[in-house]
């Protein structure tokens, strides 16, 4: 509903009769949740979707207040096909003893919030207006479309307001909403129960104080301090350090800060009681791998050892995958996300692959993402179990030459290797900075950068498709502003990918510099970067000014 741009026509202030009207078409308890006038100025709390049913919240009201309506949680993957304009289909809410189907009517405002891959849900992430009752739901056994989705998070309604992030939600919320619809159905049953028997009454006791010592005990801690260690250097070599760091880095500065602050919640790290006993002793083992070193480390003198390279195409940092590991730091109002972007390249299984793969003797599926490394040790492996190696040149099988499209008897290693590769769809996915991941294929989006003429030769910068990368637009435009003292402004435009910026000046270099370095996006991402002002070297200037001074003498 909120994805397209929209304009407020006129603001008007209501009457007490008008606010006293709205205030009916809200749910009681969120009536009395309503903050103060002064508290929600300029922040959009509701809607007006259907005239004669209730008023819809914002999703700043349901981070406000999260009892505002009904919650149903999905899978982070899932939301990006709500997102992209689809409605919530019932099979991908998830239902289990932690969150239970509440009670709701048809036409009832539903929030949708988000399990994301540290186990912990946030949200809602998504608003909009049940199709079915839950009771119907449960008798079409989840299968089908369950809720109109009206209002998203990024989308423009959410631009309209402060834009935060959403907070994680507590197990209470859930604990508290399924009491919506049946609290008079417990006052009765509550009325109607009658102990006959004392022992009767203390046995059920005694099983609780059983239940609530055990969940004092909680369970064990069993994971490995070696592998703890290995995957917090990993997240946090992957996605705290970021390629845009700058080296060398210290090596107990990388620890401090990016190993020890990915430890998941609750889990303490200890390297002397690991089989390794010093960070320094891990480094060296973990170095020592078939596919050659993760890290390049020199030492600048007695204990002082720096990075001075890093292999980001390693396949252990490549295939990494984050479980609880902390890769952002989080704030009291619910974390702020991570801002660096992360770009990974694969190359997708097509079918006239599948041939080549499976004599391989693993078994591939169509779409599945493997990197370029891989298929060139696949084709290896193939061509020695064939005997098809010939010095430089490699013959070419039927198979081969079907799949490479190459007419000769044999043909060189690069060459079959680009034919090969050639045949596979090219993907990127990448990891936004508020969290989430997309997926494109054949062709990267770029930022592009644009120098414009207005009128009274003033020079205009404009930046394109700052969307395609999950950048806000808006906060990058106040960044330049506050830092060049330039004006700035974004707007909408049919060349851009979401808002273009639109900033007085040749700032190509600055706005440039400001996405590498705080943002981690890479040059080879942005087009139009020759159009930077050219750093001049005054002070070689000044000296050839003074020797020509001097001749003239």
């Amino acid at each position: 509903m909120f994805r397209k741009p929209f304009t407020v026509k006129s603001n008007t202030n209501l009457r007490n009769s008008d606010g006293r009207k709205l205030v009916k078409r809200l749910h009681e308890k969120t009536a009395e949740n309503v903050p103060k006038k002064a508290a929600i100025a300029h922040v959009p709390l509701f809607f007006d979707d259907n005239p004669a049913g209730m008023m819809v919240p914002t999703l700043y009201e349901a981070w406000n207040d999260p009892g505002c309506c009904p919650i149903l949680v999905i899978p982070q993957q899932a939301f990006s096909f709500l997102e992209n304009g689809a409605d919530l289909m019932l099979p991908g809410v998830i239902i289990n003893e932690a969150f239970q189907m509440p009670y709701f009517e048809k036409g009832t405002p539903i929030g949708v919030a988000v399990l994301d891959k540290q186990r912990k849900v946030r949200g809602p992430f998504a608003i909009g207006i049940a199709l079915l009752s839950s009771t119907a739901m449960q008798s079409a056994r989840m299968q089908g479309k369950g809720v109109q989705i009206l209002h998203t998070f990024h989308d423009h309604l959410w631009e309209m307001g402060p834009r935060n992030q959403p907070p994680i939600l507590e197990p209470d919320v859930f604990q508290r909403q399924m009491g919506i619809g049946l609290v008079e159905e417990l006052q009765q049953d509550v009325e109607e129960l009658h102990v006959s028997d004392e022992a009767a009454a203390q046995e059920p006791r005694a099983a609780v104080e059983e239940n609530v010592g055990e969940q004092e005990a909680g369970p064990v801690d069993t994971e490995p301090v070696e592998q703890l260690l290995e995957r917090c250097f990993l997240a946090g070599l992957r996605y705290r350090l970021g390629k845009s760091a700058a080296l060398p880095v210290d090596v107990g500065q990388f620890y401090s800060t990016c190993v020890l602050k990915c430890l998941p919640e609750g889990k303490r790290l200890d390297v002397k009681k690991s089989k390794y006993k010093k960070f320094g002793t891990f480094l060296t083992e973990i170095n020592k791998n078939d596919a050659g070193p993760i890290l390049t480390i020199n030492s600048k003198g007695k204990g002082v050892d720096v990075i001075t390279e890093i292999n980001w195409e390693h396949p252990r940092l490549t295939r990494f995958k984050i479980t609880d590991e902390r890769i952002r730091d989080e704030e009291a109002t619910g974390g702020q996300a991570n801002k660096k972007i992360f770009i990974a390249e694969f190359l997708a299984v097509t079918e006239p692959m599948m041939p080549l793969l499976n004599a391989t003797g693993s078994k591939w599926s169509r779409g599945e993402l493997v990197q370029p490394y891989e298929i060139k040790d696949l084709v290896t492996g193939y061509v020695k179990k064939e005997n098809l190696n010939d010095g430089k040149m490699v013959k070419l099988d039927p198979m081969l030459s079907s799949i490479s499209t190459v007419a000769n008897e044999k043909t060189d290693w690069n060459t079959l290797l680009q034919k090969i590769q050639s045949r596979m769809t090219k993907t990127f996915v990448m990891t936004l900075p508020d969290g989430r991941e997309m997926v494109k294929k054949l062709k990267m989006p770029t930022v592009v950068f644009k120098l414009e003429t207005r009128s009274g030769q003033k020079k205009v910068t404009i930046v394109n498709n700052l969307a395609a990368f999950g950048l806000d637009a808006k906060e990058i435009a106040h960044t330049t502003q506050v830092a060049v003292a330039a004006s700035a402004a974004t707007a909408e435009s049919p060349l851009s990918e979401g808002l273009q910026i639109v900033v007085q000046g040749n700032q190509v270099g600055f706005i440039s510099e400001l996405l590498m370095k705080t943002y981690g996006l890479e040059r080879k991402y942005m087009d139009g970067l020759e159009l930077a002002v050219k750093k001049k070297n005054y002070f070689a200037c000044w000296r050839l000014l003074n020797r020509m001074d001097e001749r003239r003498d």
